[in-house]
């Protein structure tokens, strides 16, 4: 049985809601294409995906952005500063 439609109901948001996720990497090219990935497939948000590579010396840059990924290179700063970098760069604060 479909309940009727009535004034709550017709208040829920029917609009997917709209997550930014910051990952801080370093050198990260064995897990990161996987993690990327796995954040893409939560089919009931939109998401917008940044990568803030703190100076990486291996494939995390390449991989993030063939995932889909925003990369964005800040190396040598601290972790809460590629966290900040990545907040003022994301779609959705």
């Amino acid at each position: 049985m479909i309940p009727e439609e009535n004034n709550l109901t017709k208040n829920i948001v029917k609009e997917k809601p709209k997550v930014s996720f910051v990952i801080p990497a370093l050198n990260e090219e064995r897990e990161i294409s996987d993690t990327i990935s796995t954040i893409s497939k939560l089919n009931f948000i939109d998401c917008d995906i940044i990568v803030v590579d703190n100076g990486s010396t291996d494939k995390t840059r390449s991989l993030s952005m063939r995932s889909g990924a925003k990369v964005i290179l800040a190396p040598d700063v601290s972790i809460a500063e590629l966290r900040n970098i990545g907040a003022r760069n994301s779609l959705y604060s």
